[in-house]
């Protein structure tokens, strides 16, 4: 069976998820996730979307990482249209 393309870049996952990254966009990934914690203790309260959204806009953030906010965007934005519809059918 052939293995998922990154979500952000299209190289093979090395798994079978319909979401995943490579290892370069996965080690991304897992320090958005690290930040997002410091980022809540920061402000009090940031959704995950909001975090993104900012991190998207600042000119520090590097290419790897609003790589990942863009997939991450997709598929937010393909999971509410599966809500909005009443599921995957």
């Amino acid at each position: 069976m052939a293995t998922a393309k990154c979500a952000a870049c299209g190289r093979d996952c090395g798994n079978e998820k319909a979401h995943c990254y490579c290892s370069r966009h996965a080690k991304a990934f897992e320090q958005l996730q690290a930040h997002h914690v410091d980022w809540v203790r920061a402000y009090g309260h940031i959704t995950w979307d909001e975090y993104l959204s900012r991190l998207s806009k600042m000119k520090e953030t590097g290419d790897l990482v609003k790589q990942v906010i863009e997939a991450e965007a997709k598929k937010n934005k393909m999971e509410k249209e599966k809500e909005k519809n009443g599921g995957p059918f």
